[in-house]
């Protein structure tokens, strides 16, 4: 099933190294964003990841609720959620940040089979809903949180996990949506340059 879902999501991302269009996040004047919490990170015991060179890339997993939750006061509370523009767009940008800092950066190949040097990389976005508005009033938005997983392609063995949250904190409170949008852009492109950090790391350590 993972091979299956690997080759439909690279023929995108092939297309976007031949075609030299991957392209980082837009850097408009939206505000500051919390720094990402790094929740946990999984690596199995007798993983070795040196004998890996190129990536299976899996479109992004966009959990069915997810949405943009605001908590200004009057706003309502179910939020955005998101429409299929959204989401095509996200699987985008997330694909266009691994073809550019996995790819063009650390330079991991791309495959379309489950060669014995490739890791197939599968992630999935779900948002964490708010806590409860405090009687002094407070934070309500809630944080999105990312799952980063890689399997060997040909057992399709779990080899190591990534568990990122991104809290938006007061940043989501204006109820613009485009300041909104910059904000997930890069909370995406953090995501993806930590997975190469650690990726990185990986290669030389196991």
């Amino acid at each position: 099933m993972l091979n299956a879902l690997a080759r439909i999501a690279l023929v995108s991302l092939v297309a976007l190294v031949l075609g030299g269009c991957a392209t980082t996040a837009e850097e408009p004047s939206a505000g500051p964003v919390e720094e990402p919490v790094h929740e946990g990170v999984f690596v199995a015991h007798d993983a070795d990841f040196s004998g890996y060179r190129r990536l299976l890339v899996t479109d992004l997993q966009l959990d069915s609720d997810v949405s943009v939750e605001l908590g200004a006061p009057g706003f309502d509370p179910s939020g955005w959620g998101l429409s299929d523009a959204d989401r095509r767009y996200y699987r985008s940008l997330y694909s266009e940040l691994v073809v550019h800092y996995l790819v063009g950066e650390a330079g991991w190949g791309m495959s379309i089979d489950p060669d014995e040097d490739v890791l197939i990389l599968v992630s999935e976005v779900r948002q964490s809903p708010p806590p409860p508005r405090s009687a002094e009033g407070g934070d309500s938005t809630g944080s999105l949180i990312i799952n980063m997983e890689l399997y060997d392609a040909q057992s399709n063995r779990l080899l190591a996990v990534i568990t990122n949250r991104q809290p938006f904190g007061q940043s989501w409170q204006s109820n613009n949506r485009s300041v909104t949008r910059v904000q997930v852009q890069r909370a995406f492109e953090r995501w993806v340059r930590m997975l190469q950090m650690e990726l990185d790391d990986w290669v030389e350590r196991y």
